[in-house]
């Protein structure tokens, strides 16, 4: 049975920029959620994950800015900084929920083929 996918338009990303790197790129702790799922409609848990972007933007998925869909939220946190292979392969399996990520699940797939862990 396939596994199910969130529709971007009510994905929600949630992450915590790496303190360690000098460009403070994104970190190994990324979450994706259905934001159908958070009727409260808050912005991760402020304790945990304190950058977010997606479905609680009015022009998520419409807009013309990169942080109005998902490859440009990957992008601009995870590959324009020096983010860590680590944190970007974390990534990747969150993005990779997002029905319309096709792009972070191939990414995702040969990133685990370098590596052996397919």
């Amino acid at each position: 049975m396939p596994e199910s996918r969130i529709p971007a338009r009510f994905a929600e990303i949630c992450w915590n920029d790496d303190p360690t790197r000098p460009d403070r790129a994104g970190g190994s702790d990324v979450l994706v959620l259905d934001r159908r799922m958070r009727p409260d409609r808050r912005v991760g848990d402020p304790k945990y994950l304190s950058c977010s972007a997606g479905a609680m933007s009015a022009e998520w998925t419409t807009g013309s800015h990169a942080l109005d869909h998902p490859a440009g939220v990957f992008a601009s946190v995870w590959l324009c900084r020096d983010a860590s292979p680590d944190a970007i392969r974390a990534a990747l399996v969150q993005f990779a929920h997002v029905a319309e990520c096709d792009w972070a699940r191939q990414m995702l797939a040969a990133f685990d083929h370098r590596d052996g862990l397919e």
